[in-house]
Formats: structure tokens, sequence, C-alpha cells
């Protein structure tokens, strides 16, 4: 049956009118290293209000990878972890990215997800379909794939095609689309409108670093809290946890101020030789000018100031390693993965002021090692610990999400990059699983629009920053645009063999949408978005 995208789009455009919508501000971020070309599409800010989560998109991206020069990869952000069925046709359900190749603000092209499901790190094909002037035809001598990481709870799905399959001009569109046709107002556009895209631009920022993170790396501890009996109640005694606490968090300087603790972990034979004592975990953001090897100082728990040294950072994670000859108490932080309903708590130095705790609880299960918690953080938070209901220490304070549309802060929405991040740039976690059932030396690929919670010399930082981690090996599972996108694009279904997306035959978004009262189908019955990027993965060529 004939379905209408012209008509989901001019609905969506009637209620961003009507303002029956909120405003979105979680954008996602995608991979960095590898990439020609990376560009970060327009953000989302409009939905129904009742629109669920699994079709709700965040963002759009593009890239070209140096190890596939030859294709264009799109990226699709969620605002939760993709699962396995999410887009199989089931009840209708399916995501598609939309080509205008001629920039006439008409779908000319769209590449959408198949019936089959998204199994680990591995690519199947997609389907791509001409659908200029109201067709809806299948190309079958073309091979598109998708993939995402459901391994890593990746939020992003992604797609493929040679750059030869089509006449692509020197800039053409994309527009994302995700919907269902069981319910109400269940589907999203990434935009109202095609984000076009020159292919020989490239708009992420990359920044230098003065020095070489260290391959030196003390190794995660043996110790670990194996289990945590009542994870969502306060500690019983909250007041002597956080004093135990408080005694491994320090105040980093170097251009301003931050927070940071000291893990416990098993020193390199070369470190003790040189006389340290103590690792220090902070954010990268917080120590970025000070990578060059100079001596920077950390105030300790007493007040004292000694001298530390930046040895090690993974910049995409956000995360760094100092070293100090002091003897500070190590804090765990190896054992289960936390969950949604944890009770955990920061301590740190907000606005410069040392040992301010605050507590909340976690707010979402972690994706990609990220996680969101209702415990407030301010700028100057950011490196310190936060720990749960045993003092163990799950992720480290980073960030606090803004809504981009008001230049607001977001209520509830502080980050924290989880303890499994630190392990292979930072740590050597090779013999440990950080969290239990999650891998340690897999580097996550979500992050998104934050503020870093830094305190310069001139005030707190207040700037939004993309960030992501992604690796490439194509035999390692692929991590957000969200976990670091590893992929197996071991055989791939033939291109033939995909059927047509649930929601094929729609019109265009531009051609004249069905008038309000002419009982069109359902708006999330797979219309095509006008023009969205899905990233294609890179291996199954």
């Amino acid at each position: 049956m004939q379905k209408s995208r012209g008509f989901a789009f001019l609905l969506s455009l009637l209620v961003m009118t009507l303002g029956v919508v909120h405003i979105q501000s979680i954008p996602v971020a995608h991979a960095v290293e590898g990439y020609i070309v990376l560009q970060d599409g327009p953000i989302d800010q409009y939905n129904f209000d009742d629109l669920p989560t699994d079709y709700d998109i965040t963002q759009i991206a593009f890239g070209i990878e140096e190890e596939y020069p030859d294709f264009y990869e799109f990226f699709i952000s969620f605002i939760n972890p993709i699962v396995p069925n999410q887009f199989d046709g089931s009840n209708g359900s399916f995501a598609s990215l939309m080509l205008d190749l001629d920039n006439d603000g008409e779908e000319d092209y769209s590449i959408d997800t198949s019936d089959q499901p998204y199994v680990g790190n591995t690519v199947h094909s997609a389907v791509l379909t001409d659908r200029r002037n109201n067709r809806v035809t299948e190309i079958s001598n073309c091979t598109v794939e998708t993939w995402s990481n459901i391994e890593n709870k990746a939020t992003w799905i992604a797609f493929a095609i040679p750059m030869n399959c089509l006449e692509f001009g020197a800039t053409f569109g994309i527009l994302g689309y995700a919907g269902s046709d069981v319910g109400k107002n269940n589907f999203d556009y990434s935009d109202e409108e095609f984000w076009t895209i020159d292919p020989t631009e490239n708009d992420t920022p990359k920044s230098t670093v003065n020095g070489e993170s260290s391959s030196d790396l003390p190794a995660a501890s043996s110790d670990r809290v194996a289990a945590i009996p009542n994870p969502a109640n306060a500690p019983a005694d909250l007041s002597s946890l956080s004093r135990d606490i408080s005694d491994s968090v320090v105040t980093v300087f170097c251009e301003g101020s931050g927070s940071g603790w000291s893990a416990k972990v098993d020193l390199s034979p070369t470190m003790k030789d040189q006389g340290v004592k103590s690792f220090i975990v902070t954010n990268f953001h917080v120590i970025e000018e000070c990578t060059d090897g100079r001596e920077i100082e950390i105030q300790l728990a007493d007040g004292k100031i000694v001298s530390g040294r930046v040895t090690s950072w993974n910049q995409p994670g956000d995360l760094a390693g100092i070293v100090t000859s002091e003897e500070i108490p190590g804090l765990n932080w190896i054992g289960p993965a936390p969950e949604q309903g944890w009770w955990v708590g920061v301590i740190g130095s907000p606005l410069g002021q040392p040992g301010i705790l605050t507590t909340g609880i976690a707010s979402s299960a972690p994706a990609n090692f990220e996680g969101f918690m209702s415990a407030p953080i301010n700028p100057g938070n950011s490196g310190g610990p936060v720990f749960d209901n045993t003092g163990r220490v799950i992720g480290v304070a980073s960030a606090i999400r803004i809504i981009q549309s008001r230049d607001e802060l977001a209520q509830g929405f502080n980050i924290y990059m989880g303890a499994p991040l630190l392990c292979g740039k930072v740590i050597d976690c090779s013999a440990s699983d950080i969290w239990i059932g999650s891998s340690g030396s897999l580097f996550p690929s979500g992050a998104g629009l934050y503020i870093p919670l830094g305190l310069l010399a001139t005030g707190a930082i207040i700037g939004a920053i993309f960030f992501t981690r992604r690796k490439r090996t194509p035999s390692y599972a692929a991590s957000t645009f969200a976990q670091s996108p590893n992929y197996n694009r071991s055989m791939p279904q033939p291109p033939g063999s995909m059927p047509q997306p649930p929601g094929s035959m729609p019109q265009p978004p531009g051609s004249m949408p069905q008038p309000p009262g002419s009982m069109p189908q359902p708006p999330g019955s797979m219309p095509q978005p006008p023009g969205s990027m899905p990233p294609r993965p890179p291996g199954s060529r």
C-alpha cells in the first residue's frame, strides 16, 4: 500500500507551528579518528510530546572514512540505545535516509532499513529505492549497507553507499526519518528540511595536543567490588563514607582548575623507579593545556599543594591520568555495571571549592559507558569521582547537557564517563573486566553536546563540545556514534534480498502531501525523512 511521506512531513511541520512540541536537547556524537571528512548535522529540536523514544532522533552526521574513501557514510542518532528488532519492519517500523541529489527540497532516493534485525556489530544489506517523480523502484545493482553496535549499546544506526552508485553532485541534501505504523505520532524527522552537505568540507573540530600520551600505563588492580546488595539505597553512614572518599579526591590546576581522584592501580615498574606513589584520574579537558610534560599543582583534601605530571590521556573519551610522588589512598573502581535507579554520589571542587558532596540517582543505564545522573555538578566538578553506595567509583563527572536552542542548562542531565573508558589509553585493563558483563578494552563512542566542567582562571568553561569515540578495526566489534563503533561486515545479505521497507511507496516530502481530510496512512508508516545521513560500515565492501 502506498504511504504518504509528504503528509507525515507536513504534519510534523504543523506540529512545530502549533507548538505541540518539546525541545530536544540531547545530540549525539560520532566517530572522529580515521575520517577524511566528518560533518555534524543539525540537532533535532522538535518532537511530538508523546513520541516513543524508539523513534526519537537526536542528530544526523556524514563522513568519509580513510579506510573506505569511495563510500559515503551516514549516521542517525537516537536518544536511547538501539535494540535488534527496532527497525525490522515489525508493526511497520523502519528508519530511512532520504537523499535530495538535485537540491530542490524533494526526495530523489532513499536508503532504508530492511526486515533484518541488527545483530552485534555485523553489517547487513539495506534497501536503496528510486523515488524520483513518484517512483518506488528498488535498485538492486548497488550494494548499500547498514549497521549499529548492539553489543556496546550504541545509540546510532549507520548507512553506507558507494560514491559511484548515484549521480552525487558537488552538494546534496539528506534527512533522517524513523517511525512505526502502530500508535499515534510515532515518527520523527531529523529536521524540518534537508541538510545540505558539501562532501569536501570537514567541520570536525580538531585540537592540537602538545606531547604524546605515554604507553607506560598502570594496570587495573585485582581489587573489585563483587556485588552490591541494595544499590538503590543510600549509604548507611554517608558522612563516614564521604570523609573516606574525600581523602582520595584532589583539585587539579592547569590554566584553571578541576577535580581528580586517586585510583587503586598497580603502578608499572618504571613508575615505581621514578618515585611515583599515586595515579590520579581526571578529565582530559581539565589538563588539556598541560600535556607537554610540565609539572602541575595538585591540592590534597587537607589543603596541601603537591606537584604532579600528566602522563596519559584518552582525548576522545575526555579522560586522563596524572602521576605524583605523594601517597594518596586509591579508590576502588572495578565492579558491577551501574543500572538505572542506583544511588550515586559526587565529590569534587565545584567553582573552586574543594570537598563538595552532591547525591542523586543514576538516571539511566549507561550507554556506551556513558551515563546520566541527577546528582548536581557544576564547573570545577570535572574529573571528580561518581561513586555508588559502597564508595566504588563508577565514573568521572564530566559534563552537563545544554538546551542549545535556548542556551540553557538541561536539568538532571548531568553526565559521567564510565570507568571502562579509562582502559587502553589511561590504564591497562587487559587482565580485568571493569564492569561485570562489559569489555574493559572497548572505547565507546557516544557523547554529545555538553558543557565541560573545568573551571578556568577567567571563569567556568561554558562551551558546547562534540566529541566521539569510535574505533575501526574490522575484526573488532563496531562501537556513537555512541561506543567505539567497530564492525564486522562479515557475510552481508546480497542487495537483491532486501525486501521493500514496510513504508515503501511514500510520496516524496515535497510532493503535494495528502489533504488532512483524505484519510492518509498513519504518519508513522514508513515516511522517508527529507534527507538524513546514516553512516556506512567500513568493512563488508
